[in-house]
């Protein structure tokens, strides 16, 4: 099974962390990755040396998480794959 990583974007609302511990308790092989004021870049790298094959990055628009961006880590080169998961009507488990 593919081991996969979410992140956020830099500075997380509450809403956004929240939704993150969610979805990670949900989705198996996963695990939540904080990203601290890390680049993007060094963030996937990072997360390829971990053994991740997919990262996974929510990113969100005032305060509430929006949509995500996809990431395959299995090459040497991180590549961000060309469709995105937006998110519309969310409601978390708590906040």
């Amino acid at each position: 099974m593919t081991k996969v990583a979410f992140t956020t974007s830099r500075d997380p609302s509450n809403k956004t962390r929240s939704f993150l511990k969610d979805i990670t308790s949900v989705v198996p092989e996963s695990e939540k990755f904080s990203r601290g004021t890390q680049n993007l870049s060094f963030t996937l790298a990072r997360l390829h040396s971990e053994g991740f094959e997919l990262a996974i990055v929510i990113n969100s628009v005032k305060g509430n998480p929006n949509f995500w961006r996809i990431f395959d880590l299995s090459k040497s080169e991180p590549k961000e794959l060309p469709f995105a998961i937006k998110l519309r009507g969310l409601s978390l488990i708590h906040i």
